[in-house]
């Protein structure tokens, strides 16, 4: 299945050059401004765009620059605002989501970071980050996780201690999606799971990331694949022995 990844376009999106794919993410941070009406107009010029991208589903989360969302979430409004306007988008706010055999679950928060959205305190960032369901596959969230794609121009690691607690409990985690980090674009195997930071920006717009994802960790669709592989060796087995 082809995933395409984005994330801090802040108003740029339509610079982007995305080709079809199954599944588009974007991980946050789609507005630049912290006055609240123009957040908001930034916000439905990118709810707009996002909805008419060539993708079977079209998942994202907010940022710590999505003043307005977050408005809406401490009104508890933003899940019936979705609903209500964009029902082909998929919003994720500390909340989880099946498509394809894959759990995915989603979390807009990051370590605090001057006066903006979606932003907590280690401590307070642990109590959110357990509620991180044991048997997720993709996880997206804005932040990464302290130590893993997480530098600033000036060398600073900015990604969450909680976050990574978390992560490394997460068994059955395949690919971790975030961005936030502005000039830490890029991929990491880290072993057990792959990160993607997708920022988009940086020294320049950076490129869509693009990748292929197969079955998930918990190998429900693995064990399915291997049996159907396993049946037509035994069907051309018994073609050439007759």
């Amino acid at each position: 299945m082809k995933v395409g990844i984005i994330s801090d376009t802040h108003g740029y999106h339509n610079e982007l050059k995305l080709s079809p794919v199954d599944i588009l993410f974007h991980t946050g941070d789609f507005t630049s401004s912290d006055h609240i009406e123009l957040n908001k107009k930034e916000t439905l010029e990118f709810l707009n765009w996002f909805s008419e991208q060539d993708a079977k589903y079209k998942i994202f989360i907010a940022g710590n620059h999505e003043f307005y969302l977050e408005e809406l979430s401490k009104r508890k409004e933003i899940f019936s605002f979705m609903k209500e306007n964009y029902p082909g988008l998929i919003y994720l706010e500390n909340s989880s989501v099946k498509i394809e055999g894959f759990n995915i679950y989603g979390s807009p928060y990051c370590p605090v970071y001057s006066d903006h959205a979606f932003t907590e305190h280690e401590y307070y960032l642990e109590d959110i980050f357990k509620n991180i369901e044991d048997e997720t596959n993709i996880l997206i969230t804005h932040t990464p996780a302290f130590g893993t794609l997480d530098l600033t121009a000036q060398s600073w690691r900015i990604g969450s201690e909680a976050l990574k607690k978390r992560i490394e409990s997460l068994k059955a985690l395949d690919y971790h999606f975030h961005g936030h980090a502005h000039y830490s674009y890029g991929v990491k195997d880290n072993g057990f799971y792959v990160a993607v930071n997708a920022s988009n920006s940086g020294n320049k717009l950076n490129e869509p990331i693009i990748i292929d994802i197969w079955f998930p960790h918990n190998g429900e669709k693995w064990i399915t694949f291997t049996f159907q592989l396993t049946w037509y060796g035994v069907i051309l087995l018994l073609f050439f022995l007759l």
